[in-house]
């Protein structure tokens, strides 16, 4: 085995092939899932749950770009899953993916993801995946895989999320900076639930108000769903960066990994930065909070509100710089 731990890119591409083909017991009790929006914080929270003994991480494995076997099936870059759909294809898919018989170089060896080789993904005692396009599956989700713990539903005030695409979009270019292309999926597989909202977000002219409506689109249904907070943990990015110690507690607590928690909680406290922020600099939390109300002008904090408004989502998020936890937590 230690022979593998040094194998190439390309040797690790033809080594986990062989590896899927050898069957193995179904065992959910390795997976790990983390659903969150583009920016919200989840490539931190995925770095925070790496550092778990033995684990290994899944960077975007609903990302069709990445993995040509979900275009074939029909995903877009999001998509929606009626909790009753009967979907054969994407079940599959999942099962493989969870059972670790599913492995892609850009997803399994992703650079911005942890840094690990065939040897640790063949031995890994915990599989994290995180997803930047699960929350419209979630509910679908859990009743398929009942098996797997919690998953972490992971939310970031939509203000901050916007501020953040745009920030990235301008640095970066693609899909935050010519923004209409983010409204694609409201055509896509399982489209009547957008239907409701499909003229008002195709009148959208602003960049931040498109986002805005795609950050709402996305949280609405897992946030109003009975299941939230029940079936999965729902926490807040604002609540993880202020309340670490609580949070990563909860987090140990669903997933019964109570004994790492000093590994988690270290860890956490010295890196409050991912390797996808632009600014890698160890901030106040308080300001590091705050900054989307210095890097958006009040014009644009107004459109991104009037849209969170439209959706019924001031509930949870409004202009102040933490959610309302009773509603967002489901503490009725």
């Amino acid at each position: 085995m230690k022979i593998l731990s040094s194998i190439s890119y390309r040797g690790n591409k033809y080594g986990l092939k062989l590896y899927t083909k050898i069957p193995t017991k179904e065992d959910y009790s390795k997976v790990i899932i983390i659903a969150a929006n583009p920016r919200g914080g989840s490539t931190w929270l995925e770095d925070v749950l790496g550092r778990l003994r033995k684990s290994v991480c899944y960077y975007e494995p609903l990302n069709p770009s990445y993995i040509p076997e979900l275009a074939e099936m029909g995903f877009s870059m999001r998509n929606h899953i009626p909790q009753t759909s009967i979907e054969n294809d994407t079940k599959e898919y999942f099962k493989k993916l969870f059972l670790g018989k599913l492995f892609n170089n850009r997803m399994t060896f992703h650079p911005m993801s942890k840094k690990q080789n065939i040897y640790d993904v063949i031995n890994a005692k915990k599989r994290v995946f995180k997803f930047c396009r699960l929350n419209l599956m979630l509910p679908w989700l859990v009743d398929t895989f009942p098996q797997i713990a919690p998953p972490i539903l992971l939310l970031r005030h939509p203000c901050a999320v916007v501020a953040s695409q745009i920030k990235f979009g301008n640095v970066n270019g693609g899909g935050w900076k010519h923004v209409h292309s983010q409204l694609g999926f409201l055509s896509q597989k399982h489209s009547d639930y957008f239907q409701p909202y499909r003229a008002f977000c195709l009148s959208l002219k602003h960049k931040e108000e498109i986002l805005a409506a795609v950050w709402c689109l996305t949280n609405k249904y897992p946030l109003e769903h009975e299941y939230n907070n029940r079936r999965w943990l729902t926490i807040s990015y604002e609540d993880l960066l202020l309340n670490t110690n609580d949070v990563i507690n909860q987090i140990c607590s669903k997933l019964n990994i109570s004994n790492e928690f000093d590994i988690l909680v270290n860890y956490t406290s010295q890196h409050v930065a991912s390797k996808t922020s632009i600014n890698k600099k160890q901030i106040d939390k308080h300001l590091q909070l705050e900054s989307w109300k210095h890097s958006l002008s009040n014009q644009e904090i107004n459109n991104i509100m009037r849209v969170v408004n439209f959706f019924e989502m001031d509930k949870f998020y409004n202009n102040n710089l933490v959610p309302n936890y009773k509603e967002l937590y489901n503490q009725k």
